[in-house]
């Protein structure tokens, strides 16, 4: 089996972009690579690997068949630091959920949802507060970049004051930030 097609059963084309990004790779390597047999750089090959958390040296053997070993035996390494976006689309993925489950469930549209999973764009806080209830995650982890994976659990979904005071100042910190 060639790297291509295992690239192909390993992503699928509505997440290729994402993986590309979490890659630090351009939307069309990745296209290249896993539609037209591009062999990437070695630098290029190793990040796609440690994403899809496989072995490398399977990844790019043509000789080694489905399905793939697992690259690590200790369960998912931590991530240090993950985007609000990363965060959900990883929390959706898990579930196997889609944008449009999500914003059902939180009472939104699909809309809201996807312009918030855009680079650079934010949730409102309401919306923050009920994405992070309903995928039971704590808000002040989902909306601090400088917190990675993986997630801090709501013990018991329920949202004090203390939680929303907490939220106010990481927004507040973000927009003297971006400033």
């Amino acid at each position: 089996m060639t790297a291509r097609e295992k690239l192909n059963r390993l992503i699928d084309d509505r997440n290729r972009a994402n993986v590309a990004r979490r890659c630090g790779l351009k939307a069309s390597t990745m296209h290249a690579i896993c539609h037209r047999g591009v062999e990437p750089r070695v630098g290029n090959a190793i990040k796609i690997a440690r994403e899809l958390k496989v072995p490398v040296e399977w990844l790019f053997d043509d000789t080694a068949d489905w399905p793939p070993p697992s690259a690590d035996t200790n369960g998912p390494s931590p991530i240090a630091h993950l985007s609000t976006a990363e965060k959900i689309n990883r929390l959706l993925a898990e579930r196997g959920w889609s944008q449009s489950e999500l914003a059902r469930r939180v009472g939104c549209s699909a809309a809201a949802i996807s312009r918030g999973l855009k680079d650079g764009a934010e949730f409102g806080s309401l919306l923050a507060f009920r994405v992070a209830r309903e995928l039971n995650v704590e808000l002040e982890w989902l909306l601090d970049d400088q917190q990675g994976w993986p997630p801090i659990h709501s013990q018991d979904r329920g949202f004090d004051d203390d939680n929303i005071v907490n939220v106010v100042r990481l927004i507040v910190g973000a927009l003297k930030r971006a400033k």
